[in-house]
């Protein structure tokens, strides 16, 4: 039985967080600039909106098997501006899903499957599947069913 804190994903990041799809233009140190292709929530947006052509956004740092994002990649990406330093910051721990095989999945880069099962939804659960059987921490979920669960999580806050 599946307990009623496991049957959402994104809670926690998007009650911090807005999610933003984004295709990475350039990266550098721990900093890269994206064009934002879908904004799904607006609530820690900043003086500059999201939409608005390139964002600057100090990346998530690449540790303890947490991969960064790299040039030309599309991502779902957990993101907010701070007033004390006036910039943008992806979520430290986890704060991104990679988009691959021509946009139809995102990649969770952390175990989500196995002991304990998937976080989300039995129809995100069900869909999940591993891309390399020998990587417990590389999960794959359909696109579609990552997006109509942020919608779902976002239209509860």
């Amino acid at each position: 039985m599946t307990k009623q804190c496991d049957n959402v994903l994104f809670r926690e990041k998007i009650r911090q967080y807005d999610a933003l799809l984004m295709r990475v233009q350039d990266c550098g140190a721990q900093q890269y600039t994206g064009f934002v292709e879908k904004v799904f929530s607006r609530r820690f947006e900043g003086p500059r909106r999201y939409g608005d052509g390139l964002l600057e956004v100090v990346g998530s740092p690449g540790h303890w098997g947490q991969v960064t994002l790299k040039d030309g990649e599309r991502a779902i990406v957990f993101v907010r501006y701070l007033t004390h330093s006036g910039r943008y910051y992806q979520d430290h721990w986890r704060g991104h899903l990679t988009i691959i095989e021509g946009g139809d999945v995102a990649v969770a880069n952390w175990q989500l499957l196995g002991e304990g099962g998937l976080w989300g939804p039995e129809y995100l659960r069900s869909a999940a599947r591993l891309l390399d059987p020998s990587n417990p921490a590389k999960v794959a979920l359909p696109y579609k069913l990552v997006e109509q669960h942020l919608h779902e999580e976002i239209a509860l806050l």
